[in-house]
């Protein structure tokens, strides 16, 4: 029995000597580099390092730098391939702060420690495949008034990294030189984004710069901010047969497209409470005038009945049209005739206006159209017994395969009629399958496959 007491207080006394060491060893890493480097085994430089993190905001800027020292030593992302820069705001000074201090706008504190991060990634991350330089935003500070700026020295860093397949740089702005140079340079790079990307060239050679990229780059979307200084991009390498150029465009006096590679896809938003309709629909006849004989896909926003947006115009100039989506937009005409709808199969509109009703009549005469999602209070088929003889007869709606409406009403029995109506003409002269689906906000919705 004595010996048996003895032994569970000696193995206790013994388990709490190595707690000891450990958390002695935790605790002083910053000098025990070369002990580390020369007699710990990889595992238990896994286990100090996880350890010393889970306490990470419990530590003294000085325990704190020491631990950033000693990062080589333990080497944590000796094998890792994908790196947030988030990982490391521990490890930025700044951030010992107390909460609700506020930071002096000419602090230029951000640039060195991302260097710094870059640095030692580059030295001490030989596998690292996809990097993601997120500012590193303190969580009490809830605005800064200027964004870090990743100069040509982080930019020379990035470069040196030769096994990256992915960038992605959010927040930080970025000079659109040195954004092209990476591009550039990292020839293993399968997607790049910049969301803040700095124009330092002339506006007139932007063009021909991105041009440049279409052929490393099949996917690429650009996203206007505050053009000409500010825009963001994306670029990808896909498998893709068909290219890919999308671009996000407000309706203001910079013509944002004119500066782009030609397009395939185009969002822009008008705005409900736009003071100068006029001026934003000149800039968007504008833009039409430009892409639209390359367009595939339209996305429109926020077009009110003041803009007097049409089919008609759109069409005219979209002729390659496939995929057209409307966002709480009113058309003027759509209840008159077309002669085309370029070569429309998916129509998406959304209009939640209790004071007028979707008129679908003309747009359902699109010879090509396979998908429809329509989003509104109220729905106008026209003559229905018409329209429903056209589709009986196989002159219009013979490709749909897919088709769901959303009827925001309460109560809107008739309404609803009308529409099961409609998918029963279209299934009745079909002979692929259908997927049809009425959605209200009163019963669940129904849902209905047809062969």
């Amino acid at each position: 029995m004595v010996d048996v007491e003895y032994y569970a207080m000696t193995k206790k006394k013994l388990f709490s000597l190595q707690e000891m060491a450990f958390d002695t060893a935790v605790k002083n890493l910053g000098r025990y580099k070369e002990l580390i480097r020369s007699k710990v085994s990889p595992p238990f430089r896994k286990e100090l390092y996880e350890e010393a993190m889970k306490s990470v905001w419990e530590k003294t800027y000085e325990e704190r730098f020491g631990l950033w020292t000693t990062l080589p030593y333990l080497e944590p992302h000796k094998t890792a391939e994908l790196i947030d820069l988030r990982e490391f705001k521990w490890a930025m000074p700044e951030l010992q702060v107390n909460p609700g201090c506020d930071f002096d706008d000419d602090d230029e504190f951000f640039d060195a420690p991302c260097d710094a991060i870059l640095s030692y990634l580059g030295q001490h991350a030989p596998n690292l495949k996809e990097l993601y330089i997120v500012y590193l935003w303190p969580y009490d500070l809830k605005e800064i008034s200027k964004k870090p700026l990743l100069d040509s020295s982080s930019v020379d860093l990035i470069v040196q990294m030769k096994n990256l397949t992915i960038i992605s740089i959010e927040s930080f702005q970025i000079n659109f030189t040195g954004f092209v140079r990476i591009c550039r340079e990292s020839q293993n790079v399968q997607e790049i984004e910049a969301e803040n990307i700095l124009l330092d060239v002339p506006k007139s050679d932007l063009r021909a710069i991105l041009e440049e990229f279409n052929t490393a780059f099949d996917h690429q979307e650009y996203t206007e901010r505050t053009f000409p200084t500010i825009f963001g991009i994306l670029f990808k390498r896909t498998d893709s047969v068909e290219t890919y150029r999308k671009a996000q465009v407000d309706l203001d006096d910079s013509i944002f497209v004119d500066s782009l590679p030609e397009l395939t896809h185009l969002r822009t938003y008008c705005g409900y409470n736009c003071k100068d309709y006029q001026c934003h629909m000149k800039n968007f006849q504008h833009i039409l005038s430009k892409v639209g004989g390359s367009l595939k896909k339209l996305t429109l926003t926020y077009f009110s009945q003041e803009s007097k947006l049409t089919f008609k115009y759109i069409f005219e100039h979209c002729e390659y049209l496939e995929s057209l989506d409307l966002r709480g937009s009113y058309i003027a005409d759509a209840n008159e005739p077309l002669n085309s709808f370029g070569k429309l199969k998916e129509f998406d509109w959304c209009y939640a206006d209790q004071d007028h009703a979707l008129t679908l009549n003309s747009i359902l005469c699109a010879p090509l159209l396979e998908k429809i999602h329509l989003i509104s209070y109220k729905f106008d088929l026209g003559d229905k017994e018409a329209l429903f003889n056209q589709i009986r007869r196989g002159e219009i709606c013979t490709n749909v395969k897919y088709f769901t409406v959303e009827d925001l009403e309460n109560d809107d029995e008739p309404g609803w009629s009308d529409i099961y109506d409609l998918f029963d003409a279209i299934r009745m002269n079909s002979s692929k399958p259908i997927y049809a689906q009425l959605e209200t906000h009163t019963f669940r919705p129904r849902s209905l496959y047809w062969w």
